[in-house]
């Protein structure tokens, strides 16, 4: 009678687990040690657009994933080394650009969990809209404080060449432009004259 007890428990336990699993709003699978992936939910193929015959290892996902060999051993290195020190019970988040199978780009949270059976559950949450909205914050701040240190050195210079020395340094410290010229317009005459450039001879 006990046994029977504890099989419809764990039966329940494992019907609770698997509606978490395929209506949870993250993409999830569970890899072995081998990097063989042995469950993904719906989630996760629509989150990068796969089939769960594309992915039966970790290997052919990065491959996807990160067409570029550098940032493929970048990723790879990174995951491995997490994996070396994560521990049962915790988890070790981190951010990636991904490649989807239609050739789109998502900014994923990587959240890879250590279970007790020596498998991983990789948690994986879509942040692309946040990302971007976030660089464009970023970006937006960065030509701000560029304005106010033009506008700045203008106040607090007449001369010309003082001034063009700190638009040359705005643009390259602050917007991180390597390579540009400022040029002068005369409308009278009609020409265009180089006044400075940098990152060229």
């Amino acid at each position: 009678m006990n046994d029977q007890h504890t099989e419809l428990e764990d039966f329940a336990q494992y019907e609770k687990f698997q509606t978490l699993w395929e209506n949870s709003p993250h993409g999830m699978a569970m890899l072995d040690r081998n990097g063989a992936i042995s469950y993904m939910n719906g989630k996760f193929l629509e989150l990068f657009g796969y089939d769960a015959s594309d992915l039966p290892n970790v290997m052919d996902w990065f491959m996807r994933a990160y067409p570029s060999l550098f940032y493929r051993h970048l990723a790879m290195s990174g995951w491995i080394s997490g994996f070396k020190i994560i521990m049962p019970g915790t988890k070790r988040p981190y951010i990636g650009k991904v490649y989807c199978k239609n050739g789109s780009k998502k900014y994923i949270n990587f959240i890879p969990v250590q279970l007790e059976t020596d498998d991983v559950l990789m948690i994986c949450e879509d942040i692309t809209k946040n990302k971007l909205v976030e660089d464009r914050i970023t970006q937006r701040n960065l030509e701000l404080e560029a304005l106010n240190d033009i506008i700045t050195s203008i106040n607090g210079s007449l001369h010309m060449d003082e001034i063009l020395k700190i638009l040359e340094k705005v643009f390259t410290q602050k917007l991180d432009i390597p390579m540009g010229g400022i040029f002068f317009y005369d409308e009278l005459r009609a020409k265009i004259s180089m006044e400075t450039c940098w990152g060229m001879s």
